[in-house]
C-alpha cells in the first residue's frame, strides 16, 4: 500500500520538478484515500466517499502527468522560491508518511485528510505555474478547485461523524 514519493532532484526545468512533485503527491493521496476507503469498508458513505476522492486524486495525477507530455503545453518558466518548495515538499512528505502508518478512527481519518487536503490546496496556490493562455490555466485551476471540493466533502463527512458520537 505504500507509495514513496521521489525525490526531487533538479532535472529539467524548475517547473517539470514542481508537475512532477504534484503529480507524484496526487498518486500518493489517492493511495493513502484507497487505504481509508479499505479500513472504513463497513461504513457504507465513509467507503464510498474514501474511493470518490481516490479516484479523483488518480485522476488529477494523470492529468498532471499528461501535461508533463504534451508537447504543445507552453509554460512560462516562473521565479520560484525553491526554498520554500523544498519546505512545503517536506511537510506534505512527512505528512503523507504519517497518513500511511496509521489506522485511525473514522473522524481522525477525516480531520487528516481535511489538514492534508488544506495543505495542498495550498501549495497549488503558492507554486501555480504561469501559462501562456488561459485555457491551460483554467485547466490546472480546476484541479485546484477539486482540492476545494475535497475539503467540503471531509468537512461534511466529518459533521456526520461528529454527529452520530
Amino acid at each position: 500500500m505504500r507509495h514513496e514519493i521521489k525525490s526531487i532532484a533538479p532535472v529539467g526545468s524548475t517547473t517539470q520538478i514542481v508537475l512532477r512533485f504534484c503529480q507524484e503527491i496526487e498518486t500518493a493521496c489517492s493511495s493513502i484515500y484507497k487505504h481509508f476507503a479499505k479500513v472504513f469498508a463497513e461504513d457504507p458513505a465513509l467507503h464510498r466517499l474514501w474511493n470518490k476522492i481516490a479516484a479523483e486524486e488518480l485522476n488529477h495525477a494523470q492529468i498532471i502527468g499528461m501535461a508533463m507530455r504534451c508537447q504543445g503545453l507552453i509554460l512560462k518558466e516562473k521565479d520560484y522560491d525553491m526554498a520554500r518548495f523544498r519546505n512545503n515538499a517536506k511537510t506534505l512528505r512527512d505528512i503523507l508518511d504519517k497518513l500511511q502508518k496509521t489506522a485511525p478512527s473514522a473522524e481522525e481519518a477525516l480531520r487528516a485528510a481535511i489538514n492534508l487536503e488544506k495543505r495542498l490546496a495550498e501549495f497549488h496556490l503558492d507554486h501555480v505555474l504561469n501559462f501562456t493562455n488561459l485555457a491551460e490555466e483554467n485547466f490546472f485551476n480546476q484541479l485546484m478547485e477539486g482540492d476545494k471540493q475535497h475539503i467540503r466533502q471531509l468537512e461534511e463527512a466529518h459533521q456526520q461523524v461528529q454527529a452520530k458520537r
